[in-house]
């Protein structure tokens, strides 16, 4: 398992968050299962039955991508009944079920707190915007 490398992962962050616990349940959400390698792969020993994991899928998740998250659950031995896998569209969905994976098309934004950002009633001060962060690892 040491040598085994996905297509792609986060480099120096870890994208998951701890969204409840109480008692021995936690849940946690998770970006795309092949960014979290370096985290599964060390934690995936601590993973206890009652942890559930809700899993944003960022970009396309394609066949290929799917058949990659099968191969790190088979390696990690992680439980495929713990994951809900969040999808972009039916298609994701579809090469993610071909591999034994639960899940339904839902949006990331539904986990945002709708009030937190509301419209503050100042004048209009630009025509767009744009999301990101300034690491060396985006596309510039």
């Amino acid at each position: 398992m040491s040598d085994y490398k996905p297509s792609y992962t986060w480099p120096a962050s870890v994208p998951f968050r701890l969204f409840y616990e109480s008692g021995n349940l936690r849940v946690f959400i998770i970006e795309n299962v092949q960014h979290n390698w370096n985290w599964l792969s060390e934690c995936a020993e601590d993973i206890r039955p009652t942890d559930y994991f809700f899993v944003i899928g960022g970009w396309y998740q394609s066949e290929s991508f799917a058949s990659e998250a099968n191969q790190i659950f088979s390696l990690l031995n992680l439980r495929k009944q713990n994951f809900f896998m969040m999808y972009n569209s039916p298609q994701e969905k579809s090469n993610f079920e071909k591999q034994g994976f639960q899940g339904d098309v839902i949006n990331h934004n539904a986990w945002l707190k709708e009030k937190q950002f509301g419209a503050t009633g100042a004048a209009k001060k630009f025509d767009a915007g744009a999301l990101s962060s300034a690491t060396c690892w985006r596309r510039r």
